[in-house]
This record gives structure tokens, sequence and C-alpha cells, in this order.
């Protein structure tokens, strides 16, 4: 079982729902957004990787985010 199909049976047991998103029309943006960080800034792939995912955390918790 994957660990996507793990997490929604888990969510549908617990009653939880989960907007289903297609992940791979994301893949070529988030991928362009790494290179970038990685060729402007000067950062390593797992520096690039964390730098995007605070910005992403930013974005998430902004109060027009909160439901």
């Amino acid at each position: 079982m994957s660990l996507g199909n793990s997490l929604f049976q888990a969510r549908k047991r617990s009653g939880l729902s989960q907007e289903v998103v297609d992940v791979n029309a994301y893949v070529p943006k988030l991928k362009e957004m790494l290179s970038r960080l990685k060729r402007e800034h000067g950062y390593g792939h797992e520096d690039a990787f964390l730098v995007l995912k605070d910005i992403l955390s930013q974005i998430w918790t902004e109060p027009s985010n909160t439901p």
C-alpha cells in the first residue's frame, strides 16, 4: 500500500475528508522553483527544498487560509 493510500485510509477511518488534488500538476512548477533557488541563491538541493517548505508554510498559515 502506498503512503498516499495509507493516509487516505487513515483519514477515512477517522471521518476526515480530503480534497483530491492532482499533485502531478504542481511538479513542473515546484521543480522550476527549486532550480531557481539553487541557481540564484547558491543553495544546495536540501537547502533549496527547506526554503521552499518555509515559503509554503508561510502561505499556508496566513490568516486568509485558515477555516
